[in-house]
């Protein structure tokens, strides 16, 4: 059990301090989120649960490095305030549209959710880079504006019981269901 939680340490560790400058595939995202998953649930009273819905047209797709990792961080932070069990739920599918394809992300968690006054400030398109609270969200918010400038989206929600989190992310064109 030691051995497992150092591996995903390590493994998490060497995700947070890589160069982050270039897009990592999605699965890297996700494999970093399970180790720090993994790394919680040896520790924690209530360990939390990942629940992964990923479409295998997503799974290569590029995104931003701690893209995901943050909202997973984040739940299970609010989480323990709540002394409740965390369950996380990421979804990712990629979206074919005439006006271009996407990825779509979604991160639902059951840790309380948001403030009315915590939705206003991170759904608005011109919050500011750096305040009190949520700083990380906020980064990533900005981040995905200097990637993708207006075509990549981000909105938080609440849901019954947490939060809901959906990105949408430019991708190339992607090779469609009925090409060859």
């Amino acid at each position: 059990r030691i051995q497992a939680m150092i591996l995903d340490l390590s493994s998490y560790l060497r995700y947070i301090f890589k160069d982050h400058m270039q897009q990592v595939p999605l699965a890297a995202e996700l494999k970093s989120a399970q180790a720090y998953i993994h790394i919680q649930q040896m520790n924690a009273a209530n360990p939390p649960e990942l629940v992964l819905d990923i479409s295998s047209d997503a799974v290569d797709v590029p995104v931003p490095p701690l893209v995901l990792l943050t909202f997973v961080e984040n739940a299970i932070q609010h989480a323990k305030l709540l002394q409740s069990h965390p369950v996380i739920s990421i979804r990712a599918s990629v979206f074919f549209s005439e006006e271009g394809d996407y990825l779509n992300l979604t991160v639902q968690d059951n840790g309380g959710g948001f403030s009315d006054e915590q939705l206003e400030i991170l759904n608005r398109s011109d919050a500011p880079l750096f305040y009190d609270q949520h700083v990380g969200i906020s980064n990533i918010r900005h981040r995905l504006r200097l990637l993708y400038g207006p075509t990549a989206s981000i909105s938080v929600s609440n849901v019954e019981n947490g939060g809901f989190i959906e990105i949408f992310l430019p991708i190339g064109k992607q090779r469609r269901p009925n090409e060859t």
